[in-house]
């Protein structure tokens, strides 16, 4: 004879499995039609990102007094506006030492995006811009496109996965007119970027023009390649049994 404590552990088991079957049997009334058909397209979409700026960064050194620290900073933000006014120059960097003469020495680095068309002759700007106790020079040049030129492509590319999943569902209700195929979910898929160099003209680039001012284009822009693929379902549903065969069923189970 078993305990009155076990018999009272074994009740909620009990009651557990005696709710199963029901679970089951709901996921088969006429609310819950089953999925008879699904159909899965894997497609592939290619760009090219491409910009037409490039990061910038100038690297800036000046030795003085002490006393000298705020009319240094004031002379670096005057040589970064007369390299380029129109430019959002931001400081990376802004370091200051002593050295074994007495000196204080500032380094600084400061970055922007320049068009493209403006980066020929920047170097010798750069160079003009030094003179005792201040060096300024063209650290890095990065062509890489920013994250928005990179969104932007990646999004038309999405534009043409839709386009085509909306013209296979189309393809796919004529020829099973019978179906009634819908788009049951896309999963996107991003490659990685991959630079490329691409030859923009075959001149070479020259560093000043005939006036004294920068060149006109430079020779070289640099594009990256992205993939976007994508899973695309389509579904059709299958009909519901109807009420009357259930109610059947039940009568000839005797309930």
């Amino acid at each position: 004879m078993k305990s009155p404590a076990l018999t009272a552990r074994l009740l909620p088991l009990s009651a557990l499995l005696s709710v199963l079957p029901i679970t089951a049997a709901l996921a088969q009334t006429p609310g819950y039609p089953p999925i008879v058909d699904e159909i899965t397209l894997t497609v592939a979409e290619e760009g090219w990102v491409e910009t037409d700026t490039a990061r910038v960064v100038i690297r800036l050194e000046a030795a003085g007094e002490g006393s000298e620290a705020a009319e240094l900073r004031a002379d670096f933000l005057d040589v970064l506006e007369d390299l380029d006014p129109d430019a959002d120059w931001r400081f990376l960097s802004y370091d200051r030492r002593q050295d074994n003469t007495g000196l204080e020495r500032w380094t600084a680095r400061a970055e922007a995006r320049l068009p493209e068309t403006g980066l020929d002759g920047l170097a010798d700007e750069a160079r003009e811009a030094s003179r005792p106790g201040l060096a300024v020079q063209v650290e890095e040049t990065d062509f890489s496109p920013t994250l928005a030129d990179r969104e932007s492509t990646t999004a038309d590319l999405r534009q043409e996965i839709y386009q085509r999943a909306g013209e296979e569902l189309v393809r796919l209700n004529d020829a099973f007119p019978e179906r009634d195929f819908r788009l049951a979910g896309i999963d996107f898929d991003y490659g990685e970027y991959q630079p490329m160099m691409m030859e923009r003209a075959a001149q070479p680039m020259q560093a000043m023009d005939a006036g004294g001012g920068r060149s006109a284009a430079p020779s070289v822009a640099v594009a990256e390649r992205v993939e976007v693929r994508a899973r695309i379902r389509l579904s059709a549903f299958g009909e519901a049994p109807a009420a009357s065969d259930n109610t059947d069923g039940d009568a000839r189970n005797g309930n």
